[in-house]
């Protein structure tokens, strides 16, 4: 929410933009992909092999980037671009 006086500046507030898709390259985006390459549901298994491999330096050297997949897909699932199927199982939205 803005302060009083001041306008929200929608080109650099994050949730301005909330219901489009994530920006190329931060983890939304690759986490997104990741799950859309499988046209269906997807294990996080098998997501953490996908992201491990298209992370690049999102992943390399960060001891919690399971912990940040997780995060995106429940974020992307609030944003209506996945849909939780069940415990530990995804499905992107095209």
């Amino acid at each position: 929410m803005p302060l009083p006086g001041r306008t929200l500046n929608s080109s650099r507030h994050p949730m301005a933009n909330a219901s489009t898709e994530p920006r190329k390259g931060t983890w939304g985006a690759v986490v997104l992909d990741a799950q859309r390459s499988f046209n269906g549901e997807v294990s996080l298994t098998l997501l953490y092999r996908l992201v491990e491999s298209r992370g690049g330096k999102l992943v390399a050297g960060n001891p919690h980037w399971r912990d940040k997949v997780r995060q995106c897909v429940q974020v992307l699932g609030r944003e209506n671009l996945a849909v939780h199927v069940r415990k530990g199982v995804w499905a992107a939205k095209r």
